[in-house]
């Protein structure tokens, strides 16, 4: 039976066709000179299955048509001028991507990608890229980060590669990172500014759900989340339902599972070291709230 996920590390990603690569540390990929074939290779390993990202940064952006994605539970569909900023950890799905499409890729080591923007206070601002992987660009932005992606992969593909051509491709990265970051904060303080136009029920729903994403397997009481936006839990329960029909436990039951089914079926963790991921004292104890939730043990649903 399939895993419901893998893990991906970079050279799992540096075995697939590509366009250009540096070493063990980057990899260039487009289908501006010819079509990729997305089966049978990437199909079986990638497509419809989801990954878990290791010890890399991927940065894909979407020149024209469509592509369609999974991010952390989340599916987007790119378009034009569309970026995803994928960080080590995360939880990505590929669907497939219209006939026209057109894209270049960029995949990062983390043993390689270390730019200024990572230190200070300006790792406030890449961490949005966690809370809004999806970011869409200008056409100028688009075409400045074309234009260095394009002499980035020329340096790399030409037969006498210049000097310090490490510098040189880290210096190009960071050029793109900074364009994709830019526009990520203009597009972030748009929705802050729609955010105010929200009633505060649908306010307290959004930062609600955004806490339970990045609280889950270490809080599942409801009194963590309503003591963090100052309410009592059966005040936010009431707003959580009328603002989705469930009540705030039901979200947080639902992540849970949903991670729990993944790392059941993956087979690589112990039941114990997954009641470990998941903040369980004991293994009776996560037997018992899985099985509430789904009818079945954990042992049940990995054999089904």
């Amino acid at each position: 039976m399939a895993r419901a996920y893998r893990d991906v590390g970079f050279q799992t990603l540096f075995d697939q066709p590509k366009v250009a690569s540096l070493d063990d540390v980057l990899i260039l990929n487009d289908n501006f000179d010819s079509s990729i074939h997305l089966d049978p290779i990437v199909s079986d390993a990638f497509k419809n299955t989801p990954n878990k990202l290791v010890s890399a940064i991927t940065i894909l952006i979407c020149l024209e048509g469509q592509i369609g994605i999974g991010n952390n539970f989340t599916d987007y569909t790119l378009k034009r001028n569309d970026a995803v900023v994928n960080r080590s950890g995360t939880l990505g799905h590929f669907y497939g991507m219209s006939t026209d499409a057109r894209f270049f890729l960029l995949v990062i080591s983390n043993n390689f990608y270390f730019p200024t923007l990572i230190s200070g206070d300006s790792s406030e601002i890449l961490n949005l890229t966690v809370t809004h992987p999806v970011c869409h660009m200008s056409d100028e932005t688009t075409s400045s980060m074309l234009q260095l992606y394009n002499t980035l992969k020329a340096n790399l593909t030409v037969e006498d590669r210049p000097l310090f051509i490490r510098e040189i491709a880290r210096g190009l990265i960071e050029s793109i990172s900074f364009l994709l970051i830019s526009s990520l904060v203009k597009e972030v303080k748009n929705i802050e500014r729609q955010h105010r136009k929200l009633t505060r029920n649908q306010y307290i729903y959004e930062r609600f759900v955004q806490s339970v994403e990045q609280n889950f397997t270490r809080e599942r009481n409801i009194k963590f989340y309503a003591d963090k936006l100052c309410l009592t839990p059966k005040y936010l329960s009431q707003i959580i339902y009328k603002e989705s029909g469930s009540y705030a436990g039901d979200h947080i039951k639902r992540m849970v599972i949903m991670e729990a089914k993944a790392l059941i079926k993956s087979r690589q963790y112990t039941m114990m070291q997954i009641c470990d991921k998941l903040n369980f004292n004991c293994q009776s104890l996560f037997t018992k709230y899985f099985k509430n939730a789904t009818g079945m043990s954990p042992s049940e649903y990995q054999n089904s």
